[in-house]
């Protein structure tokens, strides 16, 4: 059972002593240096009291009554582990002092007790209980603050990370471990060039240079996780001294800014598209111009002439280049408003599999389709998204020379409105086409969708067209977003995100 105790803002002082004379006595000097003073008979009565009242001194007769004086110091030690226990004895023996130490006494007066020395004993005992107090109130003080501190840095959005004057990462908090996939374990302890690849750790170098002045200037660097990606940072460093001013390491606390290097990376690739949209639209009107001249007139000409004629055949091949620029041109009308889709709403499967085994015909490439059953309806242009199909797998079929193996893939996906892909909140069908070829550098893979850009030798008709740009902009106009994954020597995935129709086919 809890025991209730009286509090009071004084000192306050029982004397357990069975002559009534020494407690008048006690009480009164006591009284006077300002300590509020009770007392009591009985070793019982003492307990009774301890139990319903707090005090910081308790002075205590070696014999009373009804016990032994060391008997009562360990039920009292129970009942208030902090107040002082003076002992006072007749028989000044040190077998009785120690003894009533080892009991837990704080102290002890001999009696015929000298006043003088009982007001110093209490006032020795009382300045020490305020320094443990004063201690102990500071550790607490202390701890909270190391407690805020560790939740303030294990909870900011921020990763911050330590490294000593060797460059070994001496701490991590658990930010900066999601940043760059390691757990904390396989950090400490470990060279900070750890998530740096060649290049960044030249930047880290040279920062490192600088590394004991006061004010160095925040930077952007580029770590790299565990799996290999990458993670875009702007890390504010600070150097580290001790008590002595004496450079112990830095501290670093690190940014994440990937989703905003993509999201301006989208943005410039936009602006790109939509300069190069009006221009694309003069220049399609313009072009078309011309081809409806050349292709009239070539159909004159054979109209006037005899197919056997030797300058027949050539009039053909003009028409059939006459042909191909003016499917060239249908490229430059997706740049413009002219290129805008006509959507209907139907099944993603619908401008796959035709494209697919046209992109496919005659080749040593075969192809693992996989569609569920359940997958939500879209509203798409089906003949442009089969042109995006048909692009990405030639893309695809021209990356395997020695025959292979196209997986094409489709599935529902639910985006919340903080998704990295910079897409508006709701349902989409991914469709995902992986191939087994040579894959794509990461230098490349930033610019694989401007016009006329190429992983094949410049100046083959392979590797000159508008095609991916094309399908960038095809996907763009119908709200959706393309990403592309690859490895070199490993191949490359194209995940295309559609929006899911809102309502019935």
């Amino acid at each position: 059972m809890k025991n209730e105790r009286k509090a009071t803002g004084n000192t306050n002082i029982l004397i357990v002593d069975d002559d009534e004379s020494i407690c008048k006595s006690l009480s009164l000097i006591l009284g006077r240096k300002g300590y509020d003073t009770d007392t009591a008979g009985t070793g019982s009565k003492a307990l009774e009291m301890a139990r319903k009242r707090s005090f910081n001194v308790i002075i205590l007769d070696l014999k009373l009554p009804d016990m032994e004086g060391v008997d009562l110091l360990a039920p009292l030690r129970q009942l208030q582990p902090e107040t002082a226990l003076i002992m006072a004895t007749a028989f000044a023996s040190t077998e009785t002092a120690v003894k009533a130490l080892n009991e837990g006494a704080t102290s002890y007066v001999i009696k015929p007790m000298n006043m003088d020395e009982v007001l110093a004993k209490v006032k020795d005992v009382i300045e020490k209980q305020r320094l443990v107090n004063e201690k102990r109130q500071a550790e607490k003080a202390l701890q909270k603050s190391e407690e805020r501190y560790r939740l303030l840095v294990e909870t900011m959005n921020e990763g911050l990370a330590t490294v000593d004057e060797n460059g070994m990462t001496t701490y991590v908090n658990d930010r900066f471990t999601k940043m760059v996939g390691y757990s904390t374990d396989e950090l400490i302890g470990r060279p900070a060039t750890l998530v740096l690849d060649e290049e960044n750790q030249k930047i880290a170098r040279e920062r490192w240079e600088a590394r004991e002045k006061v004010d160095i200037a925040s930077h952007e660097i580029v770590l790299t996780r565990k799996d290999g990606t990458k993670v875009h940072t702007i890390v504010s460093p600070r150097p580290i001294f001790d008590s002595d001013k004496k450079y112990t390491g830095i501290l670093g606390v690190f940014t994440d800014i990937t989703e905003h290097k993509q999201m301006q990376e989208e943005l410039l690739k936009g602006r790109k598209l939509e300069s190069l949209g009006v221009m694309a639209g003069g220049l399609a009107h313009d072009f078309n111009n011309i081809m409806t001249v050349i292709m009239g007139n070539v159909s004159l000409a054979k109209a006037q002439l005899d197919p056997n004629h030797k300058i027949f055949p050539r009039l053909v091949e003009v028409e059939k280049a006459s042909i191909k620029a003016r499917e060239l041109t249908s490229s430059f009308v997706t740049f413009s408003k002219g290129g805008e889709p006509i959507k209907k709403t139907q099944p993603v499967v619908n401008p796959i599999e035709a494209p697919t085994t046209l992109a496919l015909s005659g080749s040593n490439i075969t192809s693992d389709r996989s569609f569920p059953d359940d997958l939500w309806l879209v509203e798409i242009d089906e003949i442009q998204i089969g042109r995006v199909i048909q692009n990405l797998v030639a893309n695809a079929r021209e990356a395997m020379p020695d025959g292979g193996k196209i997986r094409i893939c489709a599935e529902n996906m639910l985006l919340d409105a903080g998704n990295r892909l910079f897409l508006k909140e709701g349902k989409y069908i991914k469709i995902s086409i992986q191939d087994q070829g040579v894959g794509i550098s990461g230098e490349q893979l930033a610019n694989i969708f401007d016009p006329y850009f190429s992983t094949k030798e410049i100046g083959t008709q392979k590797g000159m067209g508008m095609g991916l740009a094309t399908v960038y902009a095809i996907i763009k106009n119908h709200d959706g977003h393309i990403t592309v994954d690859s490895e070199v020597g490993v191949g490359t995935t194209v995940h295309i995100y559609l929006p899911a129709s809102q309502g019935d086919p």
